[in-house]
């Protein structure tokens, strides 16, 4: 069984330096930045074994990768073997997601097969402070949860399995 870490807010700066005793005694951290904060990112991305960026569909969040995708490669100039994948959110069976899967895709950033949809269940369950998994179990957005979580579990067992 996985021992999940609690939350906790570790500003960008000291990152480096202050998770090794944040994550003492966990099999896995995750950390989560805005992405348009470089700094935190960096240090975040310079302390990872895998980089998980959520991509909304449409123009917009595509522009907003670009730039975070510079930081991903300024990153990867320290750690070569920095891994990086890309899951769609709000993803919806459309022309769309399709034009973004490439977008993303053409900025040599593998897109995960596996997508989070445009489920009114995240929404309720980040309203009363829990994830979807623990508020709505059988839904399809905790479905969709677990599917990502297994993908990312086998990118990182297959880059143990390399080393």
């Amino acid at each position: 069984m996985l021992n999940i870490m609690p939350v906790v807010t570790v500003n960008g700066k000291t990152l480096r330096r202050d998770l090794a005793h944040v994550a003492r005694g966990f099999d896995a951290v995750v950390i989560d930045t805005p992405p348009k904060m470089a700094i935190e990112a960096r240090a975040a991305m310079l302390v990872a074994d895998l980089v998980l960026f959520l991509v909304c569909l449409g123009v917009l969040d595509v522009w907003v990768f670009v730039d975070i995708v510079a930081v991903l490669e300024d990153a990867r100039q320290l750690r070569p073997e920095l891994l990086a994948a890309v899951v769609l959110n709000r993803a919806t069976r459309t022309g769309l997601l399709q034009a973004t899967k490439a977008a993303v895709a053409g900025l040599g950033v593998p897109v995960l097969e596996v997508a989070l949809g445009n489920r009114v269940a995240f929404a309720v369950a980040f309203a009363v402070g829990q994830g979807v998994i623990d508020n709505a179990a059988r839904s399809e957005a905790a479905l969709e949860v677990r599917r990502m979580v297994r993908a990312v579990l086998a990118l990182l067992e297959a880059k143990a399995v390399a080393a």
